[in-house]
C-alpha cells in the first residue's frame, strides 16, 4: 500500500481518483492546486504524487519547480503528471523539470495503478542506496564510522551483561599518502580494497570489520581467551605479501592499536580514542608494529599532542637553532668540517632533542621547510668560516628521507648555494640506510644531480639501519659514518673492533672516505687511526658548539 497525494482543481476528476485509489488499497488525500498540494505534501508524507498540469493559484510545473529547487527534503517524492493536453511539448516541459511520468485524462486506472507500482520501487530503491551509502564506505563496501560506532556501542551492550571483554582494534595503514601521491587515487583504492579483504579474512563471522576513513580500519571482537592479541597477529602476518595496485606490486605496512572494554574504557568514543593512540605510537615504529592501550600512553599522546602545536609555529617563531660539531683530520689533528646539528628551543617544552620532535616534523611535512631553513642557516656559516675568518670549513648537513622523497630537492640546494655563494665542494648532504629501502629511480637520480652540482653526499650511522653492500655500490656515496654505537666499544669488545675493522676495510675497498663517530677516549682515536680512518668526530674533541664558540675555537687553532 502507498500514500498517494491526488492534486486537481476539478473536483469530480479528483476524487474519482480518490475512490478508485482507495479501493485499489492505497492511503490517498487530495488538493485542489499546486498550493494547497505543497503543505500537503509536509502534512501527508506521500509515496507518491498525482498532479494535474494546469491549476490555478500554482499549476503542477510550478509545483514540481518549486519542490524541485527550495525543498529538498521532499525533492525525490515519485512525481506523475495527469493533464487532458497530452502533445509532445507539454510532457517534455514536465519531464525536464524532474516529473517521473505523464498519463493523459481521461486516465486509464489500470495504467495509473502499474505507474503508481512502478513509481513506488524506484523510490524503495532510492531509499535503499541512500541508507546503504549512509552506512557502508564506496570505496571498501565495508561499514562506515557512523555504523561502526553503532555496532561498537550495541557490543559493549552486550559485554557489559555477559561480563564480557570486547576489543577495539584500530589498524592504519603506513605511509598511505605517499602511495595516492605517487601513483594517484585509483592506486590509493584498490590498496585499500585489498587492506579490506585482507583484514577481514583474519576474523570469524561474529566480528565487525569497518572502514573509518583516511587508511584507518576498525575491528570490533570479543577478547575471551585474549583473542585480540590474536587476531592482531593474523592482520600483521596478512600484509607480509604485497599489493598489487596499477599493475605494480607495493609492499604495504599496517600499524595496530588495541583498547580493550572494561579495562581501557566504558564507551565506544574513548574506546576508539584510546586505540588511536596506542595505534599512532605503533605507527612510529614503522609497519607491522602493534601496541595495546595503557593509561600512561595517554599521557604521551597528549604530549605528542602539545609538541606538534608548538612545533607547528616555532619556526616562525625563531625557535630552531642550529650546533656545530668539529670534525678532524685524523692525520693532522686539525678541523676539516663540521656537522650542523638541530636544536629546537621552546620555554614550554623540557629537553625535547631532536630524537622527540624531529620523527614529529617528519610525519607531518614540516621538515621541508625546516630542513630547508637549517641548510640555508649552515651554508651561510660555513660561508662566514670561509670568506671572513679564512678557515676552509667543510659544512655536514643531515637530510630527513621526506626531503628527498617530496618537493624538489636539488633545486632547493643548488637555490641556496646561489644565494649563499657557498662552493658545492665545500656542502656534504648525510642521508640515513633507511631511505636506501626506497630503492627507487627517483632515488638514484636525484643523488646523481646532485653530486652534479658537486655536492658530495654521505650515508651516516651506517650498520644500525638495512645494511647492504649492495647500496654502497649502487649509489654514488663519497664517505661512509661509522655510527658510536660501534666505536664506544672497540677498546673493551673485541666483537665491535672487528665489525669497525671490516666496515672501515671494506669502505675504502670501495674507495670511500670514513668519519668515526662517538668518539670519546683517546685510546678509542688511536685504534681508528691505526686503521687510517680518515675523519674523527665526538666529545672527545668538543661537543656541538654556538657558532661563535665554533668560531673561538677555529681561531685558538689557528
Amino acid at each position: 500500500m502507498s500514500r498517494v497525494l491526488c492534486i486537481d482543481d476539478e473536483d469530480l476528476i479528483r476524487e474519482d481518483l480518490i475512490e478508485e485509489l482507495t479501493d485499489a488499497g492505497h492511503e490517498v488525500r487530495g488538493a485542489r492546486d499546486g498550493v494547497e498540494g505543497l503543505e500537503a505534501i509536509y502534512q501527508f508524507n506521500p509515496d507518491v504524487v498525482l498532479c494535474d498540469v494546469n491549476m490555478p493559484n500554482m499549476n503542477g510545473h510550478e509545483l514540481l519547480r518549486e519542490l524541485r529547487a527550495n525543498h529538498p527534503e521532499k525533492s525525490n517524492v515519485p512525481f506523475i503528471f495527469l493533464t487532458a493536453f497530452g502533445g509532445s511539448g507539454n510532457v517534455v516541459d514536465g519531464l525536464q523539470m524532474g516529473a517521473d511520468d505523464y498519463l493523459t485524462k481521461p486516465v486509464e486506472y489500470d495504467l495509473l495503478l502499474a505507474k503508481i507500482e512502478s513509481a513506488q520501487r524506484v523510490r524503495d530503491s532510492y531509499e535503499t542506496k541512500i541508507a546503504y551509502a549512509s552506512h557502508f564506505d564506496s570505496v571498501t563496501g565495508l561499514p562506515n564510522r557512523v555504523l561502526a560506532l553503532d555496532r561498537l556501542l550495541q557490543q559493549l551492550a552486550h559485554g557489559y551483561e555477559r561480563q564480557d571483554r570486547i576489543a577495539a582494534l584500530t589498524v592504519g595503514v603506513i605511509d598511505f599518502k605517499k602511495i595516492t601521491d605517487a601513483m594517484g587515487r585509483a592506486a590509493g583504492d584498490m590498496v585499500l580494497r585489498e587492506a579490506a579483504q585482507r583484514i577481514s579474512a583474519c576474523v570469524g563471522d561474529e566480528e565487525t570489520v569497518a572502514f573509518l576513513g583516511g587508511s584507518e580500519f576498525l575491528v570490533i571482537a570479543s577478547d575471551r581467551n585474549y583473542n585480540a592479541e590474536t587476531i592482531v597477529r593474523r592482520v600483521i602476518d596478512a600484509f607480509d605479501t604485497p599489493v598489487f595496485a596499477e599493475s605494480q606490486e607495493i609492499k604495504v605496512g599496517v600499524s595496530v592499536g588495541a583498547a580493550i572494554f572494561p579495562d581501557d574504557a566504558q564507551d565506544p568514543f574513548t574506546m576508539l580514542r584510546n586505540a588511536d593512540a596506542a595505534m599512532s605510537l605503533a605507527a612510529q615504529e614503522g609497519g607491522g608494529s602493534y601496541r595495546f592501550f595503557r593509561r600512561e600512553l595517554s599521557d604521551q599522546v597528549e604530549q605528542r599532542m602539545l609538541l606538534e602545536a608548538l612545533l607547528n609555529s616555532a619556526l616562525e617563531r625563531d625557535e630552531f637553532a642550529l650546533l656545530y660539531q668539529p670534525i678532524i683530520d685524523g692525520a693532522s689533528g686539525r678541523i676539516v668540517a663540521a656537522e650542523a646539528l638541530l636544536r629546537w628551543n621552546n620555554p614550554e617544552v623540557d629537553r625535547a632533542g631532536p630524537d622527540v620532535f624531529i620523527p614529529i616534523v617528519e610525519r607531518n611535512g614540516q621538515i621541508l621547510p625546516i630542513g630547508e631553513w637549517a641548510l640555508r642557516t649552515a651554508c651561510r656559516q660555513a660561508k662566514t668560516w670561509n670568506d671572513v675568518h679564512g678557515f676552509p670549513v667543510k659544512m655536514a648537513v643531515n637530510l630527513s628521507a621526506r626531503q628527498f622523497t617530496s618537493g624538489d630537492l636539488v633545486g632547493v640546494v643548488r637555490k641556496i648555494l646561489e644565494e649563499t655563494g657557498l662552493s658545492p665542494r665545500l656542502l656534504e648532504l648525510e642521508v640515513t640506510e633507511r631511505l636506501l629501502m626506497d630503492d627507487s629511480h627517483d632515488l638514484m637520480s636525484t643523488m646523481t644531480a646532485l653530486r652534479d652540482i658537486g655536492v658530495s653526499l654521505s650515508i651516516d650511522d651506517f650498520g644500525t639501519g638495512y645494511s647492504a653492500l649492495s647500496y654502497l655500490k649502487k649509489y654514488p656515496f663519497d664517505t661512509l659514518k661509522v655510527d658510536r654505537a660501534f666505536v664506544s666499544g672497540v677498546e673493551d669488545d673485541e666483537s665491535d673492533a672487528t665489525l669497525v675493522r671490516a666496515i672501515v676495510a671494506m669502505a675504502h675497498g670501495l674507495r670511500l672516505e670514513v668519519v668515526a663517530e662517538g668518539i670519546e677516549s683517546a685510546g678509542q682515536q688511536t685504534f681508528l687511526k691505526t686503521l687510517n680512518v680518515e675523519y674523527l668526530q665526538g666529545y672527545h674533541f668538543a661537543r656541538p658548539l654556538s657558532a661563535e664558540d665554533f668560531t673561538a675555537l677555529l681561531r685558538d687553532e689557528q
